[in-house]
């Protein structure tokens, strides 16, 4: 019995998100299975969202998805949608959701964030019904761990639908013989922040508690920030990102961290593993609205560094507080920097923290992993 072609919706990078390179890792999946698909892709391939008025270009651009979509109305198809957690996001799945149920298809919705339920509560009424009445059809959706099946509780008939999958990383590291870190005598302690530069992802924590180390603390460390500026909706005092960039250059300066911070903008591929081989602390001090379940996280994971988070969203089952990372409210810089400071002071302490996080990227996060249980739900 043939396998149905499975209709693949999501955005690649650019822009490089943890949403954009979970959606890549399956596509990838499916073409290393010699599964039948095809990819639908709604970044078009864009960094920022073109300025100016309206063109014809951009609305055929626009329109380009859903026209290759109608393919959802003939034959037998498995449809596969990275779904939104904003209500324009939701008008545009809805029309792949209405495709596909027009056509019989089997619909897997994977959401990759946290704030499912908070979105549907910012709806009005009518709104709240559409979704649910959209969502009804879904024959499965896939979230990040245990703590966010509430998410959708306002349909008693889609919680049972619901099924977990940790992500994973989007490449095989097993042959860069990744080893426990130590922290060498005589070089600077590296911490590192990987993620967009967002206000609630906490990176300007991290520069304070870089401040608190540097000049209370008298540890002479270094912070390497890599990530693009962005603004979101739940904590934004910048009108613009080039705004907050200026504010966060200034910010270095003003601390007296010119020498111990710097911000290199997007990094992947040789580059990004290249910080995460060098670097001994990660830190994400996040309490990002959307946030799920942080690939940054589980990269640091991997390579064994000492990661500093928050207890968010599904971090918590992530790591566990004091064996496998050490989670921090949000806006405490100084625990933040205690906590660098024991780990420099306790060797030991620290390279057992460093092969517990290899230990658990190995036991739950690897790429395989995640496709071994990913695919077969979007299949059957």
């Amino acid at each position: 019995m043939s396998i149905p072609e499975t209709i693949l919706i999501g955005s690649l990078p650019p822009p490089l998100t943890g949403q954009t390179i979970a959606f890549q890792m399956v596509c990838e999946g499916f073409q290393e299975r010699e599964l039948p698909y095809r990819v639908i892709n709604l970044s078009g391939g864009e960094h920022t969202r073109p300025e100016g008025g309206f063109s014809l270009r951009r609305l055929i651009q626009l329109l380009k998805p859903f026209f290759r979509a109608l393919i959802l109305l003939f034959g037998k198809k498995n449809l596969y949608l990275s779904a939104a957690q904003n209500w324009v996001g939701f008008l545009r799945d809805s029309i792949f959701i209405l495709l596909a149920t027009i056509g019989r298809q089997r619909i897997v919705i994977h959401v990759h964030g946290g704030n499912y339920d908070g979105f549907y509560a910012s709806l009005s009424p009518l709104q709240q019904y559409a979704v649910r009445a959209f969502l009804k059809p879904v024959d499965r959706i896939l979230i990040l761990g245990k703590s966010l099946r509430g998410m959708f509780d306002f349909e008693p008939a889609l919680r049972d639908k619901t099924q977990i999958v940790f992500n994973g990383i989007p490449y095989d590291i097993e042959k860069l013989s990744v080893e426990p870190k130590h922290l060498p005598s005589g070089e600077r302690p590296k911490l590192l922040f990987l993620s967009n530069l967002i206000v609630s992802k906490g990176y300007l924590q991290v520069l304070e508690a870089l401040h608190i180390l540097v000049h209370d603390l008298r540890i002479d460390a270094e912070c390497h920030f890599c990530g693009s500026f962005v603004l979101a909706s739940d904590i934004c005092p910048y009108a613009t990102p080039e705004e907050a960039e200026a504010d966060f250059l200034h910010q270095i300066k003003k601390l007296g961290l010119s020498k111990n911070a710097f911000w290199h903008g997007p990094v992947d591929g040789n580059r990004k593993l290249r910080f995460l081989q060098e670097s001994h602390f990660f830190l994400l001090p996040t309490r990002y609205v959307y946030e799920g379940q942080p690939i940054s996280i589980i990269e640091a994971l991997a390579f064994g560094l000492i990661v500093i988070t928050t207890p968010h969203r599904t971090i918590p089952e992530m790591v566990e507080n004091g064996k496998v990372a050490e989670l921090i409210p949000f806006d405490q810089p100084e625990k933040i920097a205690c906590a660098i400071e024991s780990y420099i002071q306790e060797p030991d302490k620290f390279e057992a923290m460093s092969r517990a996080s290899i230990d658990r990227y190995r036991n739950a996060f690897t790429r395989e992993q995640h496709l071994k249980k990913l695919i077969p739900l979007i299949l059957r």
